[in-house]
């Protein structure tokens, strides 16, 4: 399954939020479910450095439908060939996950910030782009 392109733009979506200055950082959900080891790596066994945002991911996938079904979204064409006037469509089984953002902050308002701003952030542009490197 492509699950890790999904946790890739989830990642990415989240990072290109930030600006550059900031000092938030920001654990995929492969480095959250090492978060105490990268830690401890990466600051030489010294405290956590806050802030911190923690993806992480549902292990549960729900296949909504195990029958492969041709999609095609707006304003995507994947492929058209001219001289047939014809569109290549994915062949896709729909699955539903769910993520879970973890904001570890010192004082709880800076949190209740950073939860604000995300929230409307995803509320206002929810949509992710994926690039699955498949035929």
């Amino acid at each position: 399954m492509a699950i890790s392109y999904y946790d890739e733009a989830v990642t990415q979506k989240i990072k290109n939020w930030l600006a550059d200055s900031s000092k938030l950082r920001v654990l995929s959900p492969e480095e959250t479910t090492r978060l105490i080891q990268l830690a401890a790596e990466d600051s030489n066994d010294q405290p956590l450095k806050l802030p911190l945002i923690a993806i992480s991911r549902n292990k549960d996938i729900e296949i909504e439908s195990a029958i492969k079904q041709n999609k095609s979204f707006d304003g995507l064409i994947l492929e058209k060939d001219s001289a047939a006037a014809t569109t290549v469509h994915l062949n896709v089984i729909p699955i539903k996950t769910t993520y879970q953002l973890d904001i570890y902050t010192k004082k709880r308002i800076e949190a209740d910030e950073y939860v604000r701003q995300y929230l409307f952030k995803l509320i206002n542009n929810p949509q992710i782009i994926i690039e699955i490197p498949y035929n």
